[in-house]
């Protein structure tokens, strides 16, 4: 697969987010940009997505600071028993704890399966069930 043409694909699909370009060989290609759903989540979000000429493409979605303590750990736990396509975690960047959610997609068949993946990972973020789990925990972020 060629992963400049996934990038090129996911641009075209969504030109209104500036997406940056991190990291790029034949091999990978690492690109970020910053989300705003205000209507679903108070603070912005952060999106990482990493492709890989094999097929596999990983996406982050990080949110603002959050607190590790029993009450958010029940509400990660929730969220991932209740929801399909993420997995939320806690992770600490810099010194600084986040809220993350991460989806991975294993053997798209080509470039534009693999942009689509990116579509539909994105659209995801603002499903009933997504949003229903997330909120709480977004509510706590900082």
């Amino acid at each position: 697969m060629n992963v400049k043409s996934v990038y090129d694909l996911v641009c075209k699909e969504f030109n209104q987010l500036d997406f940056e370009i991190k990291e790029q060989t034949d091999e990978k290609l690492r690109f970020t940009a910053d989300v705003t759903l205000k209507k679903y989540y108070k603070d912005g979000i952060f999106v990482a997505c990493t492709v890989y000429s094999g097929g596999t493409m990983h996406i982050f979605f990080t949110f603002d600071h959050i607190d590790e303590n029993l009450n958010t750990l029940h509400l990660i736990n929730e969220f991932n028993d209740n929801t399909s396509w993420f997995k939320a975690y806690i992770t600490e960047k810099g010194g600084k704890k986040y809220l993350e959610l991460h989806y991975a997609a294993v053997g798209p068949n080509d470039e534009a399966e693999a942009a689509d993946n990116f579509g539909f990972i994105l659209r995801q973020l603002m499903s009933d069930t997504t949003v229903k789990y997330l909120t709480p925990l977004s509510q706590l972020t900082y």
